[in-house]
């Protein structure tokens, strides 16, 4: 269905609440006919079951509850009638993904103001991490638990709402054989626990309970005490995870009445907060979105009179130092600000802190250079860890809940005002500074005045709300890195856990959207899950593994070329080390010197490194703000490799430095010294090991070339061409195949036209030189053969001499999609002002030739070999991806996109129609088209 922003249309129904009486409503009235939207301020579906991990499903006898958990039960394989977390997590969003049109989604919106007129909210204004937008509807839903639309646009009935009778902690646990948990431990221990088997038998869930929400810190010690109170049953188990988010149990009450709280106007209510039935099981929460569904009446007129404007409560608050997003980055920035004694406010739009190494699973640190603060918390992490069990379980690593509650405890220490679950949407700026900051908090809004501010939304939020200019993506396509919906697993017969982080497609993060779509499309991959008897999944992970978004323009630029000539610079704050670990396979949409790394060079796994200047933290055009997150002043091709944990935590240290110099009046190059300073007490900026170079530089890179093989010291020629240039030429007729083409790769390389014969006979010939295995970031093949890299290389030094070669690949039938793509991108770039009719008409015979048969591969994985896609053979199955996960899109619009390029190059009128791939439901594949001229 074509795209249409939820942002634009008018729907039937508005529903506020992703649980499960918010599903209700949204599947019956979808049913209905009527035209729905389902949004929400969490990321979460069905957040009962995969934030809260509730299993009992209770009693309904309706149809579509009894088909959702027959659905659930077959998908996790058990027998019984409880719903397993992950697999309800699944069903639900598969359900939300086939309706797409008639029931749209949006996550990641928090309601703060909207208009009424008369009695009807005509429609609602909503924070998102893109800034205020807003949603319309005829009718209104409020199905959360913190009755939030009440709140706003009913505050009579939000006074009356009733809260919780119990909250609900689960913790669920490994168990060290079938009968390891002896159940009657509890017996007379005084606590409100019980003990959930999970069927398998050998994890089971602990349930605590208690009359207020338990903060993560005081869950942790609960646990804790039990734990030493119970320790000969306890000893026997490790804990995996931590129910994100506490359940809310609600029993009888007198008042609301039972019916629930009576609509007004257009505004009806599904939260348990305002019924005074029991709402307890999952069954009863469904069952109350069913009843409101059966109840709700669309006005067949609309609503006249003036308009008014609503508004949640706003309060206000100073701090010195604002920080904007607690992740990786973020949580490390929070942190030493704190301990230098400043005021500071924390706002994170989620309720797990610490980001992709504790939301997001990712649970080990990929390369990135050691020392810093960031080794303080992982001591930290070890020691909650030795709380929770025994750490057998992890191979490498932590575990994702011991990262986080060490971060819990280091803030409890220091005390900031936390806010959890709060979407910072507005700032205001004078004079280049910002100066105040909107957010968007569960209670209502902050107006919070700052005097710095620290940015760790990962995707630069604020310092693109405060006016920044930044690059997006590849050059060619648009694309950043891949995304990931990461899960974990435990295997049941090594008492081990293990993270899955398969590449699931790409989203842009910065449109709420199109990042909801990821979400839903990613955890729906899990649908087709094979069961295995060794491995049980047992948590779908709270937050997306985003790699890559904005890259914010700063004072100072990291680039690809610091990276391979490994460059210093004085006001570094410490070192970025690690291969260009780039997700992607398809480099001919890369920039030349990445692709020339990454297959000329076959370079994908050797180590990068070079100094992180302190100017990459802060943007141009604005004096107190500090980036903490991957959206730092990098390029696009850097930050492939400048993106680790370490780094971003380096990042975030470096940052809550440089605000404190800043708040103490210090000059910008004191800024630099102080910093630097403090870094340097943490060990943060000691040099990257000479064993962890490896370097090659004692070696004549002519010597190696004379092998045959390439590697990095290909890069070191072409980075010296005074120095090697004869020399190269010298080789360019050599006896050995290998040695020519290594040197015409180089002479392409600085764009020498005494290259083009050797790449044309490489093509002719189908020339595979040493096309061996090259090991890619899952270890996929992505080395290509020599005949298919000379394509690329033509874009370089090519002429209308190499026409006839590239229309002899491009006319033989059923291309691959790449070498499409290919042909069509080194086309754009031999495109001249003053070619001839006959090259122009051979470009266009060319293009023609591109789609006169259809694509073979156009439906694959993000992740797949070229060289396997040449030959026409089946891509394998990557290690890293679940059984049965399926992560194919429709990549298509690569080849139209490209081609439509170099009509235009050629300026040759294209037959292509672009305007399906402007209506994509994918953000990137619309951005793609709209850039076209």
């Amino acid at each position: 269905m074509p795209y249409q922003s939820v942002f634009t249309q008018t729907f039937d129904i508005a529903i506020y609440g992703c649980g499960y009486s918010g599903l209700a409503a949204a599947w019956k009235l979808r049913d209905a006919g009527k035209h729905v939207l389902l949004f929400d301020r969490h990321f979460d579906v069905a957040w009962e079951s995969g934030r809260s991990f509730v299993r009992t499903a209770g009693e309904c006898q309706n149809a579509s509850w009894r088909t959702f958990c027959e659905a659930t039960i077959a998908h996790s394989g058990y027998e019984g009638s409880d719903l397993d977390p992950v697999s309800a997590e699944v069903m639900a969003c598969c359900e939300l993904r086939a309706e797409r049109g008639s029931l749209e989604t949006l996550l990641g919106a928090a309601p703060i103001s909207g208009m009424m007129r008369g009695d009807d909210l005509t429609e609602i204004s909503v924070a998102t991490k893109s800034g205020e937008r807003t949603l319309r509807a005829r009718v209104w839903i409020d199905a959360s638990d913190t009755a939030t639309l009440h709140q706003l646009a009913q505050p009579t009935a939000y006074e009356r709402r009733r809260s919780a009778s119990a909250y609900e902690h689960r913790v669920l646990l490994a168990l060290n054989g079938e009968d390891a948990f002896p159940t009657q431990a509890f017996e007379h221990s005084g606590e409100a626990i019980h003990i959930e088997r999970v069927p398998h038998g050998l994890t089971l869930s602990l349930c605590i309970s208690s009359s207020t929400p338990l903060s993560p810190r005081d869950l942790l010690e609960k646990y804790t005490a039990l734990r030493e109170a119970n320790s000969d049953a306890f000893g026997k188990s490790s804990v995996l995870c931590f129910a994100s988010r506490p359940y809310p149990v609600y029993g009888q009450t007198d008042t609301p009445a039972a019916s629930g709280v009576a609509p007004l106007g257009n505004l009806y209510a599904a939260s348990p907060a305002l019924t005074g039935v029991p709402v307890r099981t999952l069954s009863e929460r469904y069952a109350l979105g069913l009843d409101l569904a059966n109840r709700v009446e669309i006005p067949s007129t609309d609503t006249v009179g003036s308009e008014r404007k609503i508004s949640l409560p706003v309060r206000e608050a100073d701090c010195e130092i604002l920080v904007a997003g607690l992740g990786t980055g973020g949580s490390m920035a929070a942190l030493e600000a704190c301990k230098l004694g400043r005021k500071v406010l924390l706002a994170d739009s989620g309720n797990v802190l610490g980001g992709i190494g504790t939301a997001g699973q990712i649970c080990v640190y990929f390369h990135g250079q050691k020392g810093g603060g960031f080794e303080s918390l992982d001591q930290a992490s070890e020691t909650v860890q030795h709380k929770l069990g025994p750490k057998i379980l992890m191979g490498l690593g932590w575990l994702s809940d011991s990262k986080a509650l060490a971060l819990e405890n280091e803030y409890a220490t220091n005390s900031p005002e936390l806010l959890r679950e709060s979407i910072v949407y507005a700032v205001k700026t004078e004079n280049g500074r910002i100066t105040q900051a909107s957010i968007a908090t569960p209670e209502g809004i902050l107006c919070v005045r700052t005097e710095a501010v620290i940015d760790g939304t990962g995707d630069g939020d604020l310092a693109v709300l405060a006016g920044a200019a930044y690059d997006f993506g590849r050059p060619v396509d648009g694309l950043p890195l891949s995304y990931s919906q990461p899960s974990m697993a435990l295997n049941t017969e090594k008492q081990k856990v293990k993270t899955f982080n398969f590449d699931a497609g790409w989203v842009d993060p910065t449109d709420p959207e199109d990042l909801s779509r990821a979400r839903i499309t990613a955890i729906s991959m899990y649908r087709n899950v094979t069961p295995w008897p060794e491995m049980t999944l047992i948590q779908l992970a709270p937050l997306l593994g985003l790699r890559q978004s904005r890259q914010i323009h700063t004072r100072s630029r990291l680039t690809l070329q610091d990276l391979l000539n490994n460059t210093q610079r004085e006001d570094s704050i410490g070192a970025a080390r690690s291969p260009l670990d780039t997700h992607s396979v398809d480099f001919e949409f890369e920039d030349d010197e990445t692709f020339f790394w990454l297959w000329s060079c076959k370079s994908f796994r050797p180590m990068t490194y070079c100094d992180m200047p302190h100017g990459v933290m802060t943007p141009d055009g604005i004096d107190n703000l500090w980036l903490a997150c991957r959206a730092a002043g990098v390029t696009t091709n850097a930050a492939y490799a400048v993106r680790m944990q370490r780094d971003i935590h380096r990042m975030g240290e470096a940052a809550a430095y440089s605000a404190d110099a800043w708040l103490s009046g210090h000059t910008p190059e004191e800024i630099i010294k102080e910093c630097q300073r403090k870094l340097d007490a943490t060990g943060a900026r000691q040099p990257v090991p000479e064993a962890a170079k490896e370097s090659d530089t004692a070696m004549d890179p002519l010597a190696i070339l004379d092998s045959g093989e390439a590697d990095r010291h290909l890069w070191r020629i072409y980075q010296n061409r005074e120095r090697y240039e004869a020399a190269i030429l010298e080789r360019l007729d050599h006896s050995n195949s290998h040695v020519s083409w290594l040197a015409a790769t180089i002479l392409a390389m600085w764009q020498d036209p005494r290259a083009e014969p050797r790449l044309i006979q490489a093509i002719e010939s189908r020339e595979e030189g040493n096309s061996g295995f090259v090991s890619g970031a899952f270890n996929q093949n992505i080395g290509v053969p020599n005949w298919y890299l000379a394509i690329n290389l033509l874009r370089r030094c090519g002429s209308e001499q190499c026409l006839d070669a590239l229309q002899a690949v491009a006319e033989q039938p059923a291309n691959c999609l790449n070498l499409r793509t290919a042909l069509a991108i080194t086309l754009t770039r031999l495109a001249r002002p003053d070619a001839s009719s006959g090259a122009k008409r051979q470009a266009a015979a060319i293009l023609r030739a591109l789609s006169t048969d259809d694509i073979p591969d156009a439906y694959t994985r993000p992740s797949h070999a070229i060289s396997l896609g040449l030959k026409g053979e089946p891509q394998p199955i990557l290690g890293n991806e679940p059984p049965g996960v399926d992560t194919r899109e429709d990549h298509t619009w690569q080849v139209v996109l490209t081609q439509q390029q170099a009509y235009q190059a050629w300026g040759l009128p294209s037959p292509l129609d672009i305007s399906p791939h402007l209506e994509d439901s994918r953000a990137i594949v619309r951005k793609a088209f709209s850039r076209l001229p």
